[in-house]
């Protein structure tokens, strides 16, 4: 604990000092510095909180050694650390996992530790914030005497560490620390208040969580001194938690999301009696067993918890006691889509391959920072189709989608989520495109999309075109891109949830699974819950109907619709010459993307 290069320990003494006292002081010494230095070793020898055996013993005091649970969260604020970033997290978590003891623990080692130090905790609500309080005056009570710093407020609300004599307050202040722990329903609780620490308590059910986060945020310096913990059971889709959690998904936002799952918890099990077993009973316990590894102790208590307290409502128990984000936020309302289905789908859906970017001459360039996430790559043998769903570009507005389906057998294969300006998004879908084999682009040209269609076209040759009928002119036309209306938008749901019914369609994203489990029915809409969003959704449907629409089923059928010349009729007359010198290049072989030309020039399988 010893800075020889400063010839002084951590809390500012000399060595000279320090030989000066007993051995007993020496160690006390010690034991203070490595307490400062190590959050996790003043809990688990100085720290006490209350625990229960079981429902029905009186709790009793023990030292705070951290569960699973806990000790990730640990690991995860060592890296920050190690890294000298100020720690910034969020937390969406089962219930009773012992989140809001390790939060405040930690703002409770960061304030008797550091001069000047000013943290503060919100709850949801007034029994809550008590509790915490009691937590908070229980680690500075059960501290040793000699590890106590000087306090001089000890009030319902706040801890304040400094000198509690008027006479010699100026020559030995203390600490001049202080800890706040208030409920979260003033929504200007932070104004005017310079922080260094703020813990937010169940998140999801404050009241004003919006206009709290734009109180307290700016009051908190971007210092690695300084803590920022968001922490919630889920309650619910489509409330701020939520979108701040996807927001933290997304990178969008600077908090870590962490989730802790139900069976992250030791205790969240029950003790086999003699010759019992339990073997997974249904397809979702098998897949606990076999993505989660969850153990048969374990499936006892979640099936015991299930029936006695949750009445077997499996909604409720996965709000509660998660097994993975997208399940913690069950949606209010009817979903569009049959719910086991989706858990199906989400339990088979695994990590890209690769994440990065497409460069022109058809090369991809990996990077975490990309925006294309790549489940197959490319091969020359299939052809792709791509939905496009455009939104308004820049920090305030909709992200863009590009979703790219093998045309075999609907299998997603990349998918591109960003926020980006319209015309700018015409660039990434021509070099997508070009690099999957020039696949067929269909945009959804409503709003902003009709300014990515236009780009596109300059550059870009297999566009989809929307077949319809011109009632003004009495003959059918054919429009650039794909117009999402009420009428057009039921045969995108209808089409998708045939497929997803039948299990005619793959899909590897988690997060386009976890926007269809909050896609839902409202009166005679279809549309992303509140809050909620749907954006890869929609490019999803655009491009399972462009597959439809641009094939049929049997031996020799028509692809796509073409002239004499075996040239698809789709392409746009001015890039005929360019089409055909592609063709002679090639050595005059007239195939598409692994399809043949009939005798009669048509395009078929």
């Amino acid at each position: 604990y010893y800075h020889r290069s400063r010839g002084t320990d951590e809390s500012g003494m000399k060595q000279s000092q320090i030989s000066k006292l007993s051995p007993i002081d020496q160690r006390k010494l010690f034991l203070a510095n490595r307490c400062r230095r190590s959050y996790r070793f003043l809990a688990a020898n100085f720290l006490y909180i209350k625990t229960s055996v079981d429902e029905t013993a009186p709790p009793q005091l023990s030292h705070l050694a951290f569960n699973a649970a806990q000790g990730k969260l640990q690991a995860i604020v060592n890296r920050q650390v190690a890294e000298k970033k100020p720690i910034r997290i969020i937390v969406l978590k089962a219930r009773h996992e012992g989140v809001t003891t390790w939060s405040q623990g930690l703002i409770f080692h960061r304030t008797i530790f550091t001069p000047n130090y000013r943290s503060m905790t919100l709850a949801h609500d007034v029994p809550t914030t008590e509790d915490i309080f009691q937590k908070s005056k229980l680690f500075y009570e059960m501290l040793p005497e000699w590890l106590q710093p000087m306090i001089r407020y000890s009030t319902k609300r706040e801890l304040v560490f400094e000198n509690p004599s008027d006479k010699d307050r100026r020559a030995n202040p203390g600490l001049r620390s202080r800890t706040d722990i208030s409920t979260a329903d003033n929504i200007r609780t932070a104004r005017g208040v310079h922080l260094h620490a703020f813990h937010g308590s169940e998140v999801a059910q404050w009241p004003y969580p919006s206009e709290i986060r734009t109180s307290v945020y700016p009051a908190i310096p971007n210092h690695p001194a300084t803590i920022i913990i968001l922490e919630s059971t889920a309650y619910g889709a489509g409330t701020w938690f939520h979108t701040e959690w996807e927001s933290a998904k997304a990178g969008e936002i600077e908090l870590q999301p962490v989730f802790l799952a139900w069976f992250d918890l030791s205790t969240y099990s029950i003790s086999l009696v003699k010759g019992e077993t339990i073997t997974p009973k249904d397809n979702e316990e098998r897949d606990l067993v076999r993505r989660y590894h969850v153990m048969p102790e374990q499936l006892k208590w979640r099936r015991q918890t299930l029936q006695l307290r949750f009445k077997s409502n499996m909604d409720d128990f996965r709000q509660e006691y998660p097994s993975n984000d997208h399940e913690a936020f069950v949606v209010a309302g009817r979903l569009r889509f049959d719910r086991e289905r989706l858990r199906e789908m989400l339990e088979r859906t695994e990590p890209p391959r690769a994440i990065g970017t497409v460069l022109p001459g058809r090369a991809f360039m990996e990077t975490s920072s990309g925006c294309l996430k790549v489940w197959e790559p490319p091969t020359t043998s299939e052809q792709y189709v791509m939905g496009v769903d455009v939104g308004g570009g820049g920090e305030a507005g909709d992200a863009s989608v590009m979703s790219i389906i093998r045309r075999r057998n609907r299998v997603l294969v990349a998918e591109w989520w960003g926020k980006i300006d319209p015309l700018l998004f015409a660039r990434e879908l021509q070099l997508v495109g070009l690099w999957y084999n020039e696949a067929l682009i269909s945009v959804e040209i409503n709003n902003h999309g009709l300014s990515t269609q236009n780009e596109l076209k300059q550059n870009y040759w297999n566009l989809y075109r929307w077949q319809y009928f011109d009632q003004i002119a009495h003959k059918y036309t054919k429009r650039l891109g794909w117009q999402t209306n009420p009428q057009t938008k039921n045969l995108l749901t209808d089409f998708a949830e045939y497929l997803i019914l039948q299990g005619l369609t793959k899909v590897f994203s988690a997060d386009l699974v976890g926007e269809l489990m909050t896609f839902v029915r409202l009166g005679s809409e279809t549309c992303a819950a509140a809050s909620c969003l749907d954006d890869r959704v929609m490019a999803w449907m655009i491009a399972l109907m462009t597959e439809r629409m641009t094939s049929t089923l049997g031996k020799g059928s028509v692809l796509l619709e073409s002239t004499k010349e075996g040239i698809p009729a789709n392409v746009d007359p001015a890039w005929l010459p360019w089409v055909k010198a592609r063709d002679l290049e090639s050595g005059g072989d007239l195939s598409y993307h692994g399809e043949s030309v009939s005798a009669d020039g048509m395009i078929v399988r």
